[in-house]
């Protein structure tokens, strides 16, 4: 089924940011779990989560501060993502997104970034 055949999986939308993590935790580790039983890496899997959009003029939007942008990432990075699909910054963020471009994604990647 899809453990066994999917190269690629996505993370859950929710009402609210814990129901999403919830929902993205339980449906990831069940991803794992039906991996594992097909004798399937479910690290070959590549997880991304399509997020944000329903609450993307929030304080705690991926673009409100780095720091925002990061703790969104942290949350999903710890249960195995490694793709984010975010809604687009507004004018008033790109300030914001210059910092993320610059600093944040190479130090995640790796990078020499802050």
């Amino acid at each position: 089924t899809y453990a066994r055949l999917a190269d690629w999986g996505s993370g859950h939308r929710g009402t609210t940011t814990a129901d999403v993590l919830r929902l993205t935790r339980e449906l990831s580790e069940r991803l794992d779990e039906q991996a594992a039983r097909c004798g399937r890496d479910p690290g070959d899997i590549v997880r991304s989560v399509l997020a944000g959009f329903e609450w993307a003029a929030t304080p705690t939007a991926p673009w409100s501060s780095v720091e925002a942008f990061q703790e969104f990432v942290g949350r999903y990075r710890e249960l195995g993502f490694t793709e984010f699909i975010c809604p687009e910054p507004t004018a008033a963020q790109h300030a914001v997104l210059e910092a993320i471009v610059g600093e944040v994604i190479p130090a995640l990647r790796g990078g020499t970034g802050s």
